[in-house]
């Protein structure tokens, strides 16, 4: 008797435990409608309105159609991620296209944006004349940013700020239209990677690392022809290793025409704003109309702090 009271009270306990709800998969197409249901190809949804709109789960994936595009003309048109949300695209050809048409957003927030979230992937969605940056991740831990690109912004192309555990993979940030906007951008970051990505023709500097952006690792990346400040640069940055970059061809014309910089922030206190512990080896510099490697010394004070070392 009292086994069978004991059987019982066991499978009273497995059937009132709760249930995890799956994960769910939506679909965006721009020849979807959003009174679709979004859970199938056949039945996906049309405006990135519609995705910002619905209440998702972690582990829910968004996919974009290849080849779409989706006209944003205004700043609350922006992607806007969740936490715990993989953001990336389904179907063959071109990745999917979000396209500010020159003007949004108008504030000074990315046209796809992680604003205080979790665990959020952005993967294989490109952006395209922004009016200020085109993705951003803000206060923001456990970002996955990878296989995009960011072309023809008015502001960068990807920016990290106030963040933690945030990774770029494979992306190509090109042509950044308006000065002075670096094409990546890494202010106040601790925790990130940088990698296999390829930084070109942009109106200003090309990787800017500043505002204790800290703990960072940046490695097989290609950066070429920005059109003004460095290409590759430090800003009060702690425990940063660079190796097995291609950083080259810095333009005639310009004001700093270096390679890589290594100094304060512009305006800081050379006393606090210098850079710790930047371990810059194994890179290769070519084809510079200025320095390879320059680290700043302004009023005879020099720009970089104790324990610095650079490799070349």
């Amino acid at each position: 008797m009292k086994a069978r009271l004991l059987i019982g009270w066991v499978v009273i306990v497995a059937v009132s435990a709760p249930i995890s709800a799956a994960a769910e998969t939506y679909y965006v197409s721009s020849s979807g409608a959003d009174a679709s249901s979004g859970t199938a190809a056949g039945e996906a949804w049309q405006t990135i309105d519609r995705v910002n709109s619905a209440a998702l789960s972690s582990g829910d994936e968004v996919l974009f159609r290849a080849g779409d595009t989706w006209m944003v003309t205004t700043s609350a048109g922006r992607l806007q991620a969740q936490t715990g949300v993989t953001y990336s695209r389904y179907g063959t050809g071109d990745n999917p296209l979000i396209d500010g048409g020159g003007t949004a957003p108008t504030d000074w927030r990315g046209l796809i944006e992680a604003a205080g979230v979790t665990d959020v992937t952005i993967d294989g969605i490109d952006v395209t004349r922004t009016g200020v940056f085109a993705v951003m991740s803000t206060d923001s831990s456990r970002v996955l940013i990878r296989n995009q690109k960011p072309y023809y912004p008015n502001g960068s192309g990807v920016v990290s700020i106030r963040g933690t555990d945030v990774t770029i993979d494979n992306v190509e940030v090109a042509n950044v239209l308006s000065h002075p906007h670096e094409s990546i951008t890494i202010s106040g970051t601790d925790g990130f990677v940088l990698s296999n990505s390829y930084i070109h023709d942009g109106a200003f500097a090309g990787l800017d690392m500043k505002s204790n952006a800290r703990n960072g690792v940046v490695f097989g990346n290609e950066l070429s022809g920005t059109n003004n400040d460095p290409t590759f640069y430090f800003e009060r940055c702690e425990n940063i290793e660079a190796y097995g970059n291609y950083i080259h061809s810095t333009p005639e014309a310009g004001t700093h025409k270096s390679l890589v910089s290594i100094g304060v922030e512009p305006l800081g206190d050379p006393t606090t704003h210098y850079n710790r512990n930047i371990d810059f080896h194994h890179n290769t510099l070519f084809n510079a109309h200025g320095y390879g490697v320059k680290i700043w010394v302004k009023d005879g004070v020099a720009e970089t702090g104790p324990g610095e070392q650079v490799q070349h």
